[in-house]
């Protein structure tokens, strides 16, 4: 049945839903504003967290290139120094050139911790969307700061490392090298090539050898810059063992044909540079020279047990690096020691050191002898020390040796691994400490338990740890009944990246 209609009704319907539509078209612009202005600002906030990561890597990558260039010598002006200008190069590389006002990049030395760098980056960036708003740019802040641990220092931190013919020189081992065919057995980790045991020809292919084999630091402090400085080695030649202080031949089981004429004994000083941690970068070279055995025509009996000028310069501030490498296809032992004067005194404040490595030998240490092994300074707090010796335990006597000064109560791991590298026993608990009870470092060693091996021994620095001045230096305390045999090497590292980043 057909509905009648009624044209009053029918109009007011229509009217309604007319009304209806232009709501909907209205909540729809409505909404759909809303949703361009988010999308809008989705994009604005992407970009900006893009920008901000940018700015953030830009100030990580600043800091750490600046990083190596510090600390900042005092007298030097940080801004437009080498870790100044070397962060804003790199923040510039990286498409942040500095720009006052718009884009900054700002190094700045740390507070009460020079061998660390600040950087603070700004940026202004655009916006799109957010326009709309009256938000026409934004500004950007990122900031990162990067640590490098200073090298550490070996043996010494006076104007000698090894004792000569002064009596007052105390240091009870020589510095020494032994021949690049000298079986890496024989105490020496470095210099061989060769993988061997002792009083055999060379055998294997020795890993960790290294030439140069050991560098050595001649660090010139303010108050002795501009003087004039005399680097010394006492004894540098290789010299008949009859009658000498210090030096001897071993084997004579050498490869060459001629192979004690054929020994070189190079010395290299080198300039200091603005990468205090690594020594293997310095390249303007002061001084070099070669120093040969008895035998040869050119070994001059003159030098022998005394201190002989090795290179003279005016000096300057920072670390002069001093190579060491031993050619010609021998088997010997040449022991030496280093010292360094400044205006003809022996009265300085240089200091010399091993950098990361010592190659040592121990004419005769007798029951007990205390060493200086690494000066632990504060600035390491926090870290994880890893000390370790190579050959330390070729002994006809059972003994021992024990951990102390700036390292006394610290507990310690040892772990052991063979002339190849390969970890034979793992990390594991030490014996105590015999002096202070059971928090400390010491080690029982048996007739020839650790004879041609690694001990490596792990520290965790306390994070609370300080000290000042010679408090600094750990010692090893060597118990050692009977003469050790051959020699050994010692080093010492920071476990982790010298240089990184700080949160």
């Amino acid at each position: 049945m057909i509905e009648p209609t009624h044209p009053v009704c029918d109009a007011a319907i229509a009217d309604e839903r007319r009304g209806e539509r232009g709501v909907a078209i209205v909540l729809g612009s409505l909404v759909l504003l809303v949703l361009i202005g988010m999308a809008g600002f989705s994009v604005d906030l992407g970009w900006l967290f893009l920008q901000q990561t940018n700015a953030r890597k830009t100030a990580e990558a600043a800091a750490l290139a600046g990083v190596v260039h510090m600390p900042q010598p005092s007298d030097v002006a940080f801004v437009g120094g080498e870790a100044w200008d070397t962060a804003r190069d790199v923040a510039s590389r990286n498409g942040y050139p500095h720009t006052p006002g718009v884009r900054e990049v700002n190094p700045s030395e740390v507070t009460g911790k020079p061998h660390q760098l600040r950087v603070d980056v700004m940026d202004t960036v655009d916006t799109f969307f957010m326009r709309v708003f009256g938000i026409n740019d934004v500004n950007v802040n990122a900031s990162a700061i990067a640590e490098q641990l200073p090298p550490l220092k070996l043996g010494s931190d006076e104007n000698h490392l090894g004792p000569g013919n002064n009596a007052a020189d105390d240091e009870a081992f020589w510095v020494a090298i032994n021949g690049d065919y000298t079986n890496k057995g024989q105490g020496d980790a470095y210099t061989s090539e060769c993988l061997g045991d002792y009083n055999t020809s060379c055998q294997g292919v020795n890993p960790n050898f290294l030439s140069p084999s050991y560098w050595y630091a001649i660090e010139v402090p303010a108050t002795e810059e501009t003087k004039t400085l005399t680097v010394q080695i006492f004894d540098p030649q290789t010299t008949a063992s009859t009658g000498q202080t210090n030096d001897r031949t071993l084997n004579n089981g050498a490869v060459s044909a001629n192979p004690h004429s054929a020994s070189r004994t190079r010395f290299r000083l080198l300039e200091p540079d603005s990468t205090t941690n690594d020594p293997t970068d310095n390249s303007v070279e002061v001084c070099s020279q070669e120093y040969r055995h008895f035998s040869s025509g050119t070994y001059n009996p003159a030098w022998a047990n005394t201190w002989v000028d090795f290179c003279t310069t005016t000096a300057k501030r920072g670390i002069y690096v001093l190579e060491v490498r031993q050619t010609g296809n021998v088997d010997l032992l040449n022991g030496f020691s280093v010292r360094a004067l400044t205006d003809g005194s022996n009265t300085n404040d240089v200091a010399v050191f091993g950098i990361g490595t010592m190659s040592l030998w121990f004419p005769n240490p007798g029951s007990t002898a205390d060493f200086k092994v690494v000066y632990l300074d504060q600035i390491y707090s926090g870290q994880q020390l890893i000390i370790s010796l190579w050959d330390a335990g070729d002994l006809d006597d059972p003994g021992n040796l024990e951990f102390t000064g700036s390292l006394e109560g610290i507990d310690c791991d040892v772990q052991e691994r063979n002339g190849a590298g390969v970890v034979t026993d793992a990390w594991h608990s030490d014996d105590g400490n015999l002096n202070a009870g059971p928090v400390g470092c010491h080690l029982d060693i048996g007739i020839r338990e650790h004879n041609n091996e690694w001990l490596d021994f792990r520290f965790d620095v306390p994070a609370s740890y300080t000290c000042t001045g010679a408090a600094c230096w750990s010692f090893v305390e060597y118990n050692f009944p009977g003469v050790p045999h051959d020699r050994t090497t010692w080093s010492a590292t920071i476990n982790g990246q010298p240089i990184h980043l700080i949160e």
